[in-house]
């Protein structure tokens, strides 16, 4: 099992950026329709009071790796994840950067205390959607998602 303090991260990420376009992505749920920039990792912007929290280094290659996302469910102008709790099992996530165009298939939801920490194991690879829950104050929603293609730019475009 792997703890991460959301929030708190310090994890180099130069490895998996190869020019400066590479830095940020797009976050698309159809279902919900919700489409946001996600700000690089190291980017002094990339804070839950700002939008979209990306919590983890993340190689967006056609490799497997996991992607560790955080956002707000309130009200508020940055609650980008407010109608997150709507998705089911099966519904599409999509990513999509300079190069790459990554679908994923909600496999899983569930509920984690909210403590600050997500604990997930490092070989399920895919997404994670974190938000807190709306009916339990001191729980938070978690949707993981496969990955069930990637996409090279080149071929989509």
């Amino acid at each position: 099992m792997i703890y991460i303090l959301l929030f708190m991260l310090n994890t180099p990420c130069e490895e998996y950026i190869t020019n400066e376009t590479d830095y940020n992505f797009i976050l698309n749920i159809p279902k919900i329709n919700l489409r946001k920039t996600v700000k690089y990792y190291k980017d002094k912007d990339n804070n839950v009071n700002k939008g979209i929290y990306l919590a983890n280094n993340y190689n967006f290659s056609e490799d497997n790796d996991i992607l560790i996302l955080a956002s707000h469910s309130g009200k508020s102008s940055i609650s980008y994840f407010k109608h997150l709790d709507n998705l089911n099992i099966n519904d599409y996530v999509i990513t999509s950067n300079n190069k790459y165009k990554n679908i994923y298939k909600i496999d899983e939801i569930y509920k984690i205390n909210k403590n600050g920490k997500f604990v997930y194991d490092k070989k399920k690879k895919g997404i994670y959607l974190i938000t807190c829950d709306k009916k339990e104050n001191k729980k938070q929603l978690v949707f993981y998602g496969k990955r069930v293609k990637s996409i090279k730019k080149s071929t989509y475009f």
